[in-house]
């Protein structure tokens, strides 16, 4: 994405005295930027307010010490922009290693997630860009984006109303440092529109997240139908220490195109995912998981690319890669569990857990080489749905006897076909 130049649309971060030295602490004149952004909306019929400037942080490190300070909302009371859409909000700097906001707040723990955000959203966004910036957090109880729908009147907060928070571009940015969270969307029983979100060349550099990079639904998980939907990550770099990179425990619409994704700690003796698909059942919404020309790696025993409770649905890897370290087992390729600096453990990349519901999703992999083993847990009642299928896939460390592994000494629910080839 083209970096616009400057114009009198745009508002700077340092003509509301921001000085972007990574010293001086710039909170209030952000904060005052950013108000003057959202004192530009105009009503349109067509859209609901639509903003006519844009935030603009050039070349800089912006030291930002208060939560809520790129975007805030009403804490107790109903105005006009807990009650209206927010058209076109954008948020720029100059590049993702030019631009940096160095989040550096006291906070403490909170159970809350609306608590100790960058970022704190609630009903208002739609059609946003926020792009070509570098976040540091130095605080691992801060997380940069926490975005709502909320219907109700919870005693704290009012109902902002029953959906938005879509069409939400996130491009060329760079996570650093500590951080709890870095996105997550949330809503109520009747607040269902937490979608269209794209990541696009999004690096996370070595971070480790104390609860997810993406967390999709928060407990008690009320049952927001379809409130997931269409989530896409485009040639993403998320080089990572541990913790789980995307949790969607309620379904969801989710696409995965190209970029590597690593695991980095190889002293990690607890397990960490990329990618976590949970359990909880709802009455209506999408369960559907693409992953397509990915290079994932990881580097531990205990790291695992998916683990995936879908209760239904598909999950798709075409042309992906997890064989970044077999050249670890070269000398005794196609023999189990042969893993020498793993402990002789082959790892459990690929992991399915069905026994919550006794069925499942359907599971396919074309054209993938693989690395490790996949392990497939079921219970004795398993239902109609539930099926792993292979098709043209290159084993590279476990023989083809071992590699899919399941729970049950006969699992009739769970199929490969001969589409295995073990290099």
């Amino acid at each position: 994405m083209t970096t616009p130049l400057p114009t009198d649309n745009v508002i700077d971060v340092r003509a509301y005295g921001a000085v972007g030295d990574g010293v001086t602490d710039d909170t209030v004149a952000i904060k005052s930027a950013v108000a003057a952004v959202l004192a530009s909306a105009s009503y349109r019929p067509d859209s609901g307010m639509a903003l006519t400037k844009k935030l603009y942080f050039p070349s800089g490190r912006y030291l930002v010490t208060q939560a809520d300070t790129l975007m805030f909302t009403p804490a107790t009371t109903q105005n006009t922009w807990g009650a209206s859409l927010v058209y076109g909000l954008e948020i720029y700097g100059d590049g993702k290693h030019q631009s940096e906001i160095v989040f550096a707040s006291t906070a403490t723990a909170s159970t809350d997630p609306r608590r100790n955000n960058l970022m704190t959203c609630a009903n208002r966004l739609r059609g946003a860009k926020i792009h070509d910036l570098g976040f540091h957090s130095t605080n691992a109880n801060q997380s940069l984006a926490y975005l709502w729908c909320s219907a109700s009147n919870d005693g704290t907060y009012p109902a902002y109303g029953s959906g938005a928070q879509n069409d939400i571009w996130w491009s060329e940015l760079h996570l650093t440092g500590s951080w709890l969270r870095g996105w997550g969307f949330d809503g109520d029983t009747n607040a269902n529109l937490n979608s269209e979100q794209v990541w696009h060349r999004v690096y996370v550099n070595q971070v480790a997240w104390g609860d997810a990079g993406i967390r999709s639904g928060f407990a008690p998980y009320p049952a927001q139908e379809s409130q997931f939907l269409n989530y896409a990550f485009h040639d993403c770099e998320f080089e990572y220490t541990s913790g789980t990179m995307l949790d969607f425990e309620m379904g969801g619409s989710i696409n995965i195109i190209g970029g590597s994704w690593i695991l980095c700690d190889t002293t990690q003796n607890t397990v960490s995912t990329m990618i976590k698909l949970g359990k909880t059942n709802i009455a209506d919404g999408s369960w559907r998981f693409l992953a397509q020309g990915v290079r994932f790696e990881v580097r531990s025993q205990y790291h695992r690319i998916i683990d995936c409770g879908w209760v239904t649905g598909n999950v798709t890897f075409v042309s992906c890669s997890d064989s970044a370290l077999a050249f670890m087992v070269n000398q005794n390729k196609r023999v189990p569990d042969s893993f020498p600096q793993f402990g002789n453990t082959s790892p459990a990349t690929h992991v399915y857990d069905w026994t919550t519901w006794g069925t499942g999703p359907v599971v396919r992999y074309q054209d993938c080489q693989l690395m490790g083993y996949h392990r497939v847990s079921t219970n004795a009642a398993m239902g109609p749905t539930g099926r792993v299928i292979y098709d043209g896939c290159q084993l590279v460390t476990e023989p083809q006897a071992t590699f899919l592994r399941s729970s049950n000494a006969v699992a009739p629910n769970v199929f490969r076909d001969l589409g295995l080839i073990a290099s």
